[in-house]
């Protein structure tokens, strides 16, 4: 049998049969009051910060071999109806992002982030007159840990919020080697009708302090906004200022009359100096026709093409950073493993790379390909 360590927040602050808001129309705003559960009147302060769990958790080690293994991760959207009812007091839910003991769940430290202060009492995007580009703010998007290229341990972390905003934690140890939060810098605003809805992707400058930040904004898993909202492709310089510089923007397609609506469809994905992104191009005026996925590459430290696709010889402005699209599917997160990319459209899987190069690293989650056949 496996033990529950622990949890955050923690059962004892949990009434199983408790109501609570949790579904809510789209049509009429209205939301359920069914007994889900929810946290009791008696929870702390920093317990009913936590909203739906959506963020991934990030862990390891902070600081230096002093510091405590620690988990990370943001408070994820919560109805506004929800942070409302008495038993939560209206303590404000979703804007925090907390670091965790590892062992026993303690808080260690947390920072709030706040709102742009518009349609904070919206419960869900699609009941919004403006759709999902404005809506209740909160970080859940899965935390990117790290820090120094040349250690293993977390000495910051990346999180982007609803109202389109990409943060910074700075992490460090206090005189007792308890972690704290030194700073909360708001590196980048792309707009509050730009969420960042997925996760970020991080790559370090070799020798240098200064980091590449890349995501997207919206989501082709939401519903649309209107016919005036473009979402965007971004890449942000970290070079240890309050603020970040934005290295590249590209924005996504979309016409007046939404018969070519493109959208994010995850995080991206680094390897070497080139970031992937994929997204999904949908028609809004017929929902049922097939969608196109999209594939870019990009150059990391110039932002332009990272590959000759006019095979010119020379890269140019000519050579293009959307070099695949496939018909009549949806396109999931970019995968890179063993110099190969990889993603999923519709019922296939797409493989990138040099079909005879096999075997030369681990990828990103220790997968290696052991032996293979091609057919015919």
């Amino acid at each position: 049998r496996i033990k529950i360590n622990w949890t955050f927040p923690s059962y004892t602050s949990f009434a199983p049969t408790l109501s609570a808001a949790q579904h809510c129309d789209s049509a009429t705003d209205a939301c359920d009051s069914l007994p889900y559960g929810d946290l009791k009147s008696t929870a702390t302060a920093i317990e009913k910060s936590v909203g739906q769990t959506w963020s991934d958790p990030a862990g390891g080690q902070l600081a230096s071999t002093s510091g405590p293994y620690s988990i990370l991760i943001g408070s994820g959207f919560l109805p506004y109806a929800t942070q409302q009812q008495v038993n939560r007091g209206g303590t404000v839910a979703g804007t925090t992002f907390y670091i965790l003991n590892a062992k026993d769940g303690t808080v260690y430290a947390s920072s709030n982030v706040g709102s742009d202060g518009a349609h904070e009492t919206v419960n869900n995007c699609a009941a919004n007159a403006t759709g999902c580009k404005q809506i209740k703010n909160a970080l859940q998007t899965d935390p990117v840990a790290t820090g120094p290229s040349d250690q293993r341990y977390i000495t910051k972390a990346y999180l982007g919020d609803l109202d389109g905003n990409l943060w910074r934690f700075t992490i460090g140890l206090d005189a007792g080697l308890l972690p704290t939060i030194s700073a909360s810098n708001k590196l980048y605003s792309a707009g509050s009708d730009q969420p960042i809805f997925n996760s970020l992707a991080t790559v370090n400058l070799i020798d240098s302090a200064h980091q590449y930040v890349f995501f997207g904004t919206g989501s082709d898993l939401l519903p649309g906004t209107d016919e005036n909202t473009v979402y965007h492709l971004l890449e942000i310089l970290d070079t240890g200022a309050a603020t970040g510089t934005l290295s590249m923007d590209r924005p996504l397609t979309k016409n007046s009359t939404l018969t070519t609506d493109e959208r994010v469809t995850a995080f991206p994905a680094v390897a070497g100096d080139i970031v992937f992104f994929t997204t999904t191009t949908l028609n809004a005026l017929t929902p049922c026709s097939a969608p196109l996925a999209n594939l870019y590459a990009f150059n990391i430290i110039t932002g332009g093409a990272a590959y000759d696709t006019n095979s010119s010889g020379t890269f140019t402005n000519a050579d293009s950073v959307l070099v695949k699209t496939i018909a009549g599917q949806r396109a999931t997160a970019p995968f890179i493993v063993d110099q190969h990319l990889l993603f999923g459209s519709g019922k296939n899987v797409s493989v990138f790379g040099n079909q005879d190069d096999y075997n030369n690293g681990v990828g990103q989650a220790g997968v290696r390909i052991l032996s293979g056949r091609e057919v015919r």
